[in-house]
C-alpha cells in the first residue's frame, strides 16, 4: 500500500508538469498546422517527448504498482523521414500515450490529491486533542462545526483513527487499482498490436537479412571478377 501511496503522491506534481508540457506541445503543433515548415518539427518533438515521458511512466508503474508493460510502439518500417512521420502520426499506441500524459495523468493527480487530503485530515483529527486548547478560542473551526476540548476532541480523535485505519488505506488501494487500469489501457500494448508488432519485426528482420545477403552476393561477385 505504501508504494501505491507514493505513486499517487507523485501523480500530483508529475501530472501537473507532464500534462501542461505535453498539452502545450500538442497545442502548438495544431496551432502551427497551417505553417507546414514549423508544424513538422513540432509534431516530431511532441511524439518524441511523449515517448520518453511514457517510458518514464511505465518504469514508475513497474516500480510502484507492479505493472510491467512492454514497449507498445511498433518498430519503424524502412523508409525516409516522411514515411516515419506518417507511421508515428497514424500509430494508435502513440496517441494513447499522449492521451495518458495530457489527460489521464492530470486526472490521476487530482484524485491523488484527494487521497492525500484524506490521510492528512485523519492525522490532523488524531492530533487535535493535543493542540486544540492552543488554538484561538480554544476550538477548531471545521467550517460546518467547531470542536472544543473534551468530548468534541475525543470524537475527532475517534474519527481520525477510523480515517487512518480504514478510509485512507481503502481510498489508496482503490485509486491504485484505477491507476493500474489507466496505465495498462493507455500506456500498454494491445494484444492485436503485439501480434502486429511481432509481424513487423519479422518483416524488418527478413528484409535486413535479404539486403545483407544481397550485399554479400555482390561483394563475392566483385571479388570473383
Amino acid at each position: 500500500m505504501w508504494r501505491a501511496l507514493a505513486q499517487e503522491a507523485l501523480d500530483v506534481p508529475v501530472g501537473l508538469v507532464f500534462g501542461i508540457f505535453v498539452t502545450l506541445l500538442a497545442g502548438l503543433s495544431i496551432g502551427f498546422a497551417v505553417t507546414f515548415v514549423i508544424a513538422i518539427p513540432l509534431v516530431w518533438i511532441t511524439f518524441l517527448v511523449s515517448a520518453q515521458l511514457g517510458r518514464m511512466e511505465r518504469a514508475r508503474a513497474a516500480a510502484l504498482l507492479d505493472v510491467n508493460l512492454p514497449w507498445p510502439h511498433a518498430p519503424f518500417a524502412p523508409g525516409n523521414w516522411w514515411s516515419r512521420l506518417r507511421q508515428v502520426v497514424t500509430s494508435a499506441s502513440r496517441w494513447r500515450e499522449i492521451a495518458y500524459l495530457s489527460l489521464g495523468l492530470p486526472v490521476l493527480g487530482t484524485l491523488g490529491l484527494i487521497v492525500l487530503a484524506v490521510w492528512a485530515a485523519s492525522l490532523d483529527l488524531i492530533a487535535l486533542p493535543i493542540y486544540v486548547t492552543h488554538l484561538p478560542g480554544q476550538s477548531a473551526d471545521l467550517e460546518l462545526f467547531r470542536i472544543h476540548s473534551g468530548a468534541g476532541a475525543i470524537a475527532a480523535l475517534v474519527a481520525g483513527i477510523v480515517g487512518l485505519a480504514f478510509l485512507a488505506p481503502q481510498a489508496t488501494v482503490a485509486l491504485a487499482a484505477f491507476d493500474r487500469l489507466v496505465v495498462r489501457w493507455l500506456l500498454g500494448p494491445r494484444d492485436r498490436s503485439l501480434l502486429a508488432r511481432r509481424v513487423d519485426e519479422l518483416e524488418i528482420s527478413r528484409d535486413a537479412a535479404i539486403n545483407s545477403a544481397e550485399a554479400e552476393r555482390r561483394r563475392i561477385e566483385r571479388d570473383l571478377h
